[in-house]
């Protein structure tokens, strides 16, 4: 670990010590312009959230892939090229997506649990858990008239990620909290009582998603499809997500409607293993299905239309999730909702950069279509899932309800072309377990700070290594593997010449200015959380 320049800490103490900011004067801060619409004109919204994506895993963002419904999407919508999460991982990026606040705000007991107040704040998946006693996107768009449904995956509840001993499956205290059904792994879909074991759980998800704001829920993963705990249903079912989402349309097609489709592609298992494995999309996790679902093309001719567009064949996965998101569409159309609707797409994060605050992680695809609303376009000015909210109650013309703080911003006069860039952003913020980054134009800043009393063990021998980032090791490991300045305390990178950030500029000399100036333009947003210290980056007053 090295140490900050003398001139740096005394820089920032200097500045700290005068005040904490407040929310409200917050950088990130959104105006208070959401309104209620006189017009009657409130659109439906589709809100699409993809798994551990890239940028290369479209057309419309240069990638050798067969994804024509996306990439129609960017192409009658407006493309956002510098799109960002706020964080790298499933859990409080979506925590983030729903709530337009950073994921390190969490209140609920279990991040509470991991991350005391008065601490560090370890964002990251095992503890960020969505709160019933705040305000939610989903609960304020209820209360203004809208149906809200989900399909897919949900993994902002009670923690569920069990884990084996001994080639024993133990299940997690949030699978016993919900009062959820056990079977075992290799249970035949022959039998009736694991269909009905499956049928009560997906009805117990139901129940519990109302609490948090949810109409409807189909087609439901609560985690990963590896907490669906059955050997059978650790793969993917886009099918019956799609089969979800077509649902919930047709049923509140007379109604103004809010969907949120969050698919589990790419994440682990391999979604080409599935595909190629031609698994039976009729095995769900609600149990067989009596009926083939349709609502997307037939899964085994992806990999052959795939391949006749170009794509290489082990990408053909992204054809087969492209699929159903041009069910969608063509149900929209069919219903003449399109015109109506207007569908937002994102990933949640990354790949490559997962776990970690670097580009590949952070940097995502983001699209806004609404066909006869905006002009078509590339939008190239800083936008952020923290936005998606605050963007969606502008949109439909839903007050704020009171007491809800954002971090983010409405994107709607992005989408309008009424902002002059120089109103915008200038920066970007982000956090992931005990990391921070800030990202300036070209230049991005990244920190890494622990607890003391971590520090001490270290040095004093205590323990051998300082901790990864984040709660999960495998993920951890994998960075610090192939990211040299993974454990640097501070990390300054190019992103003009240095797009890979490979090079650390933080202690070159003819640097320092400008790692002053990152670490002050970040300090406003550490100091909008007086409860969690952050090294001298954010000094606690007695």
């Amino acid at each position: 670990m090295k140490n900050t320049p003398q001139k740096t800490l005394i820089l920032l103490t200097a500045l700290s010590a005068a005040g904490t900011f407040s929310i409200a004067q917050s950088p990130a801060r959104s105006p208070d312009h959401p309104q209620v619409s006189d017009s009657g004109d409130r659109p439906n919204i589709v809100l699409i959230v993809t798994d551990d994506q890239n940028l290369w895993d479209f057309g419309a963002y240069g990638g050798n892939v067969h994804t024509p419904h996306v990439d129609r999407l960017a192409r009658e919508g407006i493309r956002f090229d510098n799109a960002y999460t706020v964080t790298t991982v499933c859990s409080p990026s979506r925590y983030t997506t729903l709530t337009g606040r950073y994921p390190g705000r969490c209140a609920h007991p279990d991040f509470f649990r991991v991350s005391p107040e008065g601490q560090i704040a370890r964002v990251s998946n095992r503890s960020t858990t969505l709160e019933r006693d705040q305000p939610n996107l989903m609960k304020a768009l209820q209360e203004s008239g809208y149906k809200t449904g989900i399909t897919g995956k949900w993994h902002l509840g009670t923690w569920m990620a069990g884990w084996e001993e001994d080639g024993v499956w133990l299940y997690p205290p949030g699978f016993h909290e919900m009062r959820l059904k056990s079977y075992p792994r290799d249970a035949s879909f022959d039998d009736p009582e694991l269909n009905a074991r499956l049928a009560y759980n997906q009805k117990r998800f139901a129940e519990e998603l109302k609490e948090d704001g949810w109409d409807e829920a189909h087609s439901i993963i609560w985690m990963n499809p590896r907490q669906l705990h059955h050997d059978q249903l650790h793969n993917h079912n886009q099918e019956w997500i799609t089969h979800g989402a077509i649902e919930f349309i047709e049923k509140n097609a007379d109604n103004p409607f809010f969907l949120y489709m969050a698919t589990t592609i790419s994440h682990i298992p391999d979604p080409q293993d599935t595909l190629r494995n031609k698994d039976d999309p009729r095995l769900t996790g609600s149990g067989r299905m009596e009926a083939h679902l349709e609502a997307q093309a037939p899964r085994d001719t992806v990999e052959q239309r795939a391949t006749a567009a170009g794509a290489p064949p082990e990408m053909s996965y992204m054809t087969w999730l492209d699929d159903g998101i041009g069910a969608i569409i063509e149900k929209l159309e069919a219903l003449d909702l399109d015109e109506k609707t207007i569908i937002i797409f994102l990933a949640d994060h990354g790949l490559p950069g997962k776990a970690s605050l670097y580009e590949t992680g952070t940097h995502i695809p983001m699209i806004v279509y609404a066909p006869n609303r905006f002009t078509p376009g590339i939008e190239a000015r800083f936008a952020q899932n923290v936005d998606i909210t605050p963007t969606i109650l502008d949109l439909t013309g839903t007050s704020r309800p009171s007491g809800m703080k954002f971090d983010g911003r409405t994107l709607k006069p992005l989408l309008e072309r009424k902002t002059d860039s120089l109103l915008w952003r200038d920066d970007l913020y982000f956090e992931y377990g005990y990391s921070r980054a800030i990202r300036h134009g070209n230049w991005k800043y990244v920190s890494v700070r622990y607890p003391p009393e971590t520090v001490a063990a270290y040095r004093n021998g205590e323990a051998e290594t300082l901790p990864y980032l984040g709660f999960n090791a495998s993920l951890g490991r994998q960075q610090a593997e192939k990211r040299p300045n993974y454990w640097e305390t501070d990390q300054l990178y190019n992103l003009d010449t240095d797009p890979d950030e490979s090079t650390n500029l933080a202690f070159d000399p003819r640097y320092a200015d400008i790692l002053v100036d990152m670490k002050i333009r970040m300090i406003p947003y550490l100091q909008t959380y007086p409860d969690r210290p952050y090294g001298e980056l954010h000094p606690v007053s007695n």
